[in-house]
């Protein structure tokens, strides 16, 4: 079960800044803040790509199967083009409305090569501000790969107060590449990186800071 941050607040001291942020990124506030993002935003949804978190399956199929879908296919296209010819204005109108119903082949078995891991990104950071007290419009709602493509475009500042007078830029965490996350270690602790814990970027414990 996870813990508060009051918990664990006094276990911070003398933490590095990249220490301090897994520790807070494992709290209940954080979960339940991340939980609540993501669910005002539609679930657990890209906001850009739209993929759904999940597994990525492709089909498995025997070479009977695949004989099997190549001839539904092409009786498919046959009955189409029958109809087609039959009654083109009603065929015509059931593509408009996306109706048309015709034979569909279905693999019988999956596997999976990947998983969508839906996340929230921060689009700016403000120094010595908890990671759930940030409002909505600095927050996206993002698979992994969106997450990466992010940090890797767009420069992702930390500003030294509200004012936004003074900022830095924290480097791109160059062992997930920005994504805060490795889908291939899915299966240990969510494959949140272990170098940023899913900030997709590196805090420095010194900042020098910049005038905006």
């Amino acid at each position: 079960m996870s813990k508060s941050y009051d918990e664990i607040k006094h276990g911070l001291i003398g933490l590095t800044i990249r220490e301090q942020y897994e520790q807070l990124l494992q709290t209940s506030e954080w979960l339940q803040f991340r939980d609540r993002i993501i669910s005002q935003n539609g679930g657990p949804v890209c906001q850009s790509c739209r993929s759904v978190e999940g597994p990525i399956e492709e089909p498995i199929m025997t070479e009977q199967e695949h004989k099997f879908l190549l001839a539904e296919i092409a009786d498919y296209n046959r009955k189409f083009l029958r109809l087609a010819r039959e009654n083109p204005d009603l065929i015509k109108q059931q593509l408009q409305k996306g109706t048309y119903i015709g034979q569909k082949a279905s693999p019988s078995r999956f596997k999976e090569v990947g998983r969508v891991i839906i996340q929230v990104h921060h689009t700016l950071y403000f120094w010595n501000r908890l990671p759930w007290e940030y409002q909505s419009i600095h927050l996206k709602v993002l698979c992994d790969a969106c997450h990466k493509q992010e940090h890797q475009v767009n420069t992702i500042y930390v500003y030294k107060d509200e004012t936004m007078s003074e900022k830095k830029v924290i480097p791109i965490c160059t062992r997930c590449d920005g994504s805060g996350y490795i889908p291939e270690y899915f299966h240990i602790q969510k494959g949140i990186c272990f170098e940023c814990w899913g900030a997709g970027c590196l805090f420095n414990a010194e900042p020098i800071w910049e005038p905006v």
